[in-house]
């Protein structure tokens, strides 16, 4: 298991506490099991926040793909991808800004839920209040 946490800043300046931990299945010599990356798809239109969310993921022995959309209509564009073809990773996890620009992360978490392949991801929704 790794934990990692940080302390950013915004561009308002506003401190950002971010806090993840990993704990990627492992066999009994401790090597990390699994056929294939896990897929993330960030969903957050500010550059730190991504940077911010992305960093202990990259830091760690996690097999991941990220993927990125920095405003709602990236983020259905990617659920529609993904529905249209059967050969196109479908997120397991979703880190979902809820203050996005173009479709608001509510209605960005309707669409993925009507979705045929991607409405069972995990969603984690993040926001600055």
């Amino acid at each position: 298991m790794e934990h990692f946490e940080t302390i950013g800043r915004r561009k308002d300046a506003v401190p950002l506490n971010v806090s993840l931990t990993i704990s990627p299945l492992r066999n009994q010599q401790c090597e990390i099991i699994g056929v294939s990356p896990l897929h993330i798809l960030i969903a957050e239109d500010n550059k730190s926040d991504v940077f911010l969310i992305q960093w202990p993921l990259k830091t760690s022995d996690v097999d991941a793909q990220v993927h990125i959309a920095d405003d709602g209509e990236k983020a259905l564009r990617f659920f529609q991808r993904t529905d249209a073809d059967t050969t196109a990773p479908c997120p397991d996890l979703i880190l979902l800004d809820i203050n996005m620009p173009r479709y608001k992360g509510e209605d960005t978490l309707r669409k993925l839920r009507a979705s045929l392949r991607c409405k069972n991801a995990l969603v984690l929704v993040v926001t600055l209040l």
